[in-house]
């Protein structure tokens, strides 16, 4: 699934001047799909980044297919609520 986003290609909307949102700010909820698939991306595309454990990561990859679902469903609030809980993952990196 992380491969899936990652080749999407998409620009950074989580991240703010090239530094990723740290865990304690709120990620303001996307204003359409096309937002937040990129949230969704940005989130993989970090969590490749930081090379988490495999059991991270596979939490990464759930909640990245979570995240991808609720855009679909035009679940704004709810995808940002899971991608701050993704942040928080990544940060933590166990």
């Amino acid at each position: 699934m992380l491969k899936r986003i990652a080749r999407c290609g998409l620009l950074g909307l989580a991240m703010s001047a090239g530094q990723p949102v740290r865990a304690e700010q709120a990620i303001p909820p996307p204003a359409n799909p096309d937002e937040c698939l990129k949230l969704a991306y940005d989130l993989a595309h970090a969590a490749e980044q930081r090379k988490l454990a495999e059991a991270v990561g596979e939490q990464a990859e759930a909640l990245v297919s979570k995240i991808e679902g609720q855009c679909d469903a035009n679940q704004f609030p709810e995808a940002s609520a899971t991608a701050l809980e993704l942040q928080r993952l990544i940060e933590r990196g166990r």
